[in-house]
């Protein structure tokens, strides 16, 4: 029986995560083909391990990894940090099926090249419940970043001189919609202390 002892270091999205045996080092989902999988409960401890049966593969070296699903399709990506060695570096070799090996893993979130993405967004601008034609629309990013009263401070500068400091994404069509690539986190929504964050919640302003 392998124990694996997973340590989240600055891990913010705990879900659909899984501990994945194979006979190759990971390298790539694309060409990756595992032995066996354990997904990772979200409550975890650093005192739980995920326990996985490895009694068939006694005499063999097998390499673990941590990978996570990304939030909008059914491909992987790697959460095991590699700050203190490559993935190859998590091996086992079983030498007895009845003797439980322990062994702990540091879970990371990688590297923004790593698996941030693009996501198409279609936007819809009306008012009163007519569409608008030619409307000039500004993206500002994530939403957490903007409190109520920022938001308010941008409405009034545009009101005062017309300028807003922020890129236009360009005008809306004749029937009001406007298409645009946006960055998507994989981190999703997080818990941080006691509130919540949405790393694809997103401010657009209209005028």
């Amino acid at each position: 029986m392998l124990h694996v002892y997973p340590i989240g270091v600055g891990l913010e999205r705990k879900s659909d995560t899984k501990i994945f045996l194979s006979e190759l080092p990971y390298e790539s989902y694309e060409s990756f083909e595992p032995l066996t999988s354990v997904e990772v409960p979200e409550d975890i401890t650093v005192v739980d391990p995920v326990a996985i049966d490895v009694g068939e593969y006694t005499g063999k070296t097998f390499y673990f990894v941590a990978l996570r699903k990304y939030l909008f399709s059914d491909d992987y990506y790697s959460v095991t940090s590699t700050a203190s060695g490559p993935l190859s570096d998590h091996n086992a070799t079983i030498q007895q099926a009845d003797s439980t090996y322990k062994i702990s893993m540091v879970l990371s979130e990688p590297s923004g090249t790593d698996y941030w993405d693009t996501s198409k967004l279609t936007l819809k601008v009306e008012r009163e419940g007519a569409v608008v034609p030619d409307m000039e629309v500004y993206w500002f990013g994530e939403s957490s970043l903007w409190s109520q009263e920022h938001k308010e401070n941008i409405e009034t500068r545009y009101m005062v001189d017309g300028s807003v400091a922020y890129p236009s994404m360009t005008q809306t069509n004749a029937n009001g919609f406007l298409v645009i690539n946006i960055p998507l986190n994989e981190a999703g929504i997080v818990q941080q202390g006691d509130s919540i964050r949405n790393y694809n919640e997103h401010v657009f302003f209209c005028y």
